[in-house]
């Protein structure tokens, strides 16, 4: 161990130091950009959640009869607070059917309901449409539904509108 030098207790002590600066410099690097790649996500997701479910009731709303359209129906539903009741074809029972559009605002779930009339009434289907709603609002003016879809996740948010006539007298 002739002229052998090693490093000093000093040099040693600033680059621990330096090289735990560059690790948290990458770490919260890392972190920010995680963190604004999920906020992308969460946005693509309450961008199609939101849409489709507005897509989904103009559809309905589309192919409806103007004469049986009602929003606010005073129909009971065993989920959320019905919405829009639509008349859909009878499939050849001959007992009227309705769909049914309620928002669960205890749990942000939208459903859509398919319920038979008369004698033998009741619920004959239940679909969960999406969640993460937070609001669905519905106007009629002059024969156009206007449909707002409003859903939520994360921090993110979005609010989806369409407008819609129905097409069958």
């Amino acid at each position: 161990m002739n002229g052998a030098r090693g490093y000093t207790l000093l040099e040693i002590i600033i680059a621990m130091g330096l090289g735990t600066l560059v690790v948290g410099l990458v770490g919260a690097l890392f972190l920010f950009s995680f963190r604004a790649w999920q906020r992308g996500a969460d946005l693509r997701a309450v961008q199609i959640e939101a849409t489709a479910a507005a897509d989904l009731i103009a559809r309905d709303v589309v192919a409806s009869s103007r004469t049986g359209l009602t929003l606010n129906p005073p129909l009971p539903v065993d989920a959320g607070r019905p919405l829009l009741a639509i008349p859909v074809p009878s499939g050849g029972d001959h007992l009227a059917r309705w769909a049914i559009y309620a928002l669960d605002e205890t749990h942000g779930e939208l459903h859509r309901f398919l319920v038979r009339a008369g004698e033998s009434s009741g619920v004959v289907d239940r679909r969960l449409v999406t969640a993460g709603v937070r609001r669905v609002d519905l106007t009629l003016t002059d024969g156009v539904v206007t449909i707002e879809v409003e859903a939520v996740r994360g921090a993110a948010s979005f609010v989806a509108r369409r407008t819609a006539t129905p097409q069958n007298p």
